[in-house]
């Protein structure tokens, strides 16, 4: 099951496993299914994180032209909080953002599109994620939105304040207005 999100073009998708005594078999994403819906599935790189502690935050990431990419990301241990921030100008739902509830057992994963920055908040030790990413990772196209960035004060809501989070990630400057396009 694909459903569309706030963000326009991001989608959390619910995979269908099959179980039996040993647990369960799952095809994480179908490439052609996904064409379907209109997600870009021609992916380059693909990364595990891994975070040990609980109230970890990684994000918010994004990489701006020629470097935007789409991700897909999977929780395969724990549980955390995926967070889609859509920061292109053009679109209508600029500035708004989406949660997902990500988990092994919740059987999710979430598509985040170009020009829309990702974190991610740990709600148990060891938590792991796979993501897959349409362009290789470029540290000159690297931007971030600190996690309680005045400019989207609603998203600290749903997450508490991290104990665990990068020097990086904790001094990322104000955000400021940007034109990424779709």
């Amino acid at each position: 099951m694909i459903k569309e999100l706030v963000v326009k073009g991001a989608y959390e998708i619910h995979f269908e496993p099959i179980q039996d005594e040993r647990g369960f078999f799952a095809r994480l994403w179908d490439a052609d299914v996904l064409r379907e819906h209109g997600l870009n599935v021609d992916f380059a790189q693909c990364n595990l994180s891994v975070s040990s502690q609980a109230d970890t935050f990684r994000g918010f990431h994004y990489q701006v032209e020629p470097y935007q990419e789409n991700k897909l990301f999977s929780c395969i241990k724990g549980t955390g909080v995926s967070i889609v921030l859509d920061l292109r100008s053009d679109s209508p739902t600029y500035k708004q953002f989406d949660v997902v509830l990500l988990s092994i057992w919740r059987k999710n994963l979430v598509y985040v599109p170009k020009g829309c920055a990702h974190g991610f908040y740990t709600m148990v030790n060891d938590t792991r994620l796979v993501y897959w990413t349409t362009c290789e990772y470029n540290k000159a196209a690297e931007r971030g939105v600190r996690w309680n960035d005045p400019l989207f004060s609603a998203h600290p809501n749903y997450i508490p304040e991290p104990k665990v989070i990068s020097s990086k990630d904790k001094t990322w400057e104000d955000y400021k207005e940007c034109s990424i396009k779709i």
